[in-house]
């Protein structure tokens, strides 16, 4: 288990330094030596590592000091980052509820791509770019107000008749909402939908804002409204 933990260490050297570098420990085994597997979990924890912690283990009064153990190597809170899958016979038997109840406690952002397409269709808008927001060339963003979620910024910038808005996060006063020049097209929905992680900005470029999304809205969805506005 040591010389997982130390394997997976090795690979994040040549990760992206923006992302949460993970590990995922599932293990039906028992470690060779606590100490070292213990030290080597601490000093990855202290270079913010997150590690999750799935043992294949049918529990036993005999085991749970094991099991404390293998908590213990979690990063806190452990109730969030630790779950007992109890024996084989039982993840083979439910194999997709055990994948999902992983998926879902240890990757809360992880999602369905075809399921969000249909989800952002149905809504409307898209995020288009993340910790950012367009320069002045491409899109001019103009404070609306604060409000509490994407959901009510685009409400807010559909009223003036805007395709694109930038949700702010790092304000005292709370988020604020940004509605956007952005020119937003037939196409240029098409393509966000379809290459998001490459969608450009215009002739201008991305400001980097660690607090700030930017979003677009369907133009088939709401052109009757915003021809009425004009």
């Amino acid at each position: 288990m040591m010389q997982a933990l130390t394997a997976a260490d090795n690979m994040f050297a040549d990760g992206r330094e923006d992302a949460q570098s993970a590990v995922m420990v599932i293990s039906d085994g028992k470690w060779t030596n606590a100490y070292r597997t213990g030290m080597k979990a601490t000093a990855m924890k202290d270079k913010g590592i997150q590690i999750f912690m799935a043992p294949i283990w049918r529990i036993a009064d005999h085991t749970t000091d094991q099991l404390k153990v293998l908590r213990g190597w979690a990063s806190q809170p452990w109730e969030t980052n630790y779950e007992r899958i109890p024996g084989l016979d039982t993840l083979i038997n439910n194999e997709p509820e055990f994948a999902q109840r992983l998926l879902v406690k240890f990757c809360p952002r992880a999602f369905s791509p075809s399921q969000r397409e249909e989800e952002e269709e149905q809504e409307g808008y898209l995020l288009i770019h993340e910790e950012g927001y367009p320069s002045a060339e491409c899109g001019v963003d103009t404070f609306v107000g604060r409000v509490d979620s994407p959901d009510a910024c685009m409400e807010a910038v559909k009223e003036k008749g805007l395709l694109a808005f930038s949700y702010y996060t790092g304000s005292r006063g709370g988020p604020s909402c940004y509605a956007s020049t952005f020119e937003v097209t037939a196409d240029v929905w098409a393509a966000a939908m379809s290459e998001r992680a490459n969608v450009t900005c215009g002739s201008g470029r991305w400001i980097n804002d660690l607090y700030s999304s930017t979003y677009i809205m369907n133009p088939s969805m709401f052109g009757d409204i915003f021809e009425d506005v004009s």
